[in-house]
């Protein structure tokens, strides 16, 4: 009885899930507000950035380092700054002004937090605006990270005691 009713349970299973659609789910992992403000095609409002890269050079694990990337609108309608996504829970990057003016600016504050880190980190921030040509934008920064407890080496690098006997003080 229990292997019928187990083999049944099986074959449900499987006719299941051949009749599934198996369409691929849409990726909305970019779309984050445009659901919530629509980018107006004929919009004047036109995002810049002073620098959409960094470096942060050399820094030691655990330090948190922050940088602050100017964003400008050069167009003449008012740009929205719809979402700012860091790639990595490391990094939060709060934006000063979601509404800027033509000829206005803002920031977004990068701060990366390095405590897990070791070697070259390369980190991106996507940003959704408001602007038809540019809609979506990424800013990114890189560091090398330095860990104190790797850098310390034994001096000299070899030690001799001699001859030494097992069970002799």
């Amino acid at each position: 009885m229990y292997k019928t009713l187990g083999f049944i349970m099986i074959i449900l299973s499987i006719s299941t899930a051949c009749l599934a659609d198996n369409t691929p789910a849409p990726d909305t992992s970019r779309q984050s507000d445009a659901a919530v403000i629509k980018v107006n095609p004929a919009s004047k409002a036109r995002i810049q950035f002073e620098a959409d890269t960094w470096e942060f050079g050399s820094i030691p694990r655990g330090a948190v380092v922050v940088h602050a990337f100017k964003v400008r609108n050069v167009g003449t309608d008012t740009l929205i700054i719809t979402n700012v996504k860091p790639t990595c829970g490391c990094t939060t990057a709060p934006l000063s002004d979601s509404s800027i003016a033509p000829g206005g600016e803002a920031s977004i504050l990068a701060n990366f937090n390095t405590k897990n880190f070791n070697g070259r980190v390369n980190k991106q921030i996507y940003v959704d605006s408001s602007d038809p040509i540019k809609p979506y934008l990424k800013i990114s920064f890189s560091a090398i990270i330095n860990n104190p407890l790797q850098t310390i080496a034994p001096a000299p690098a070899e030690a001799d005691f001699g001859n030494v006997v097992v069970g002799k003080p």
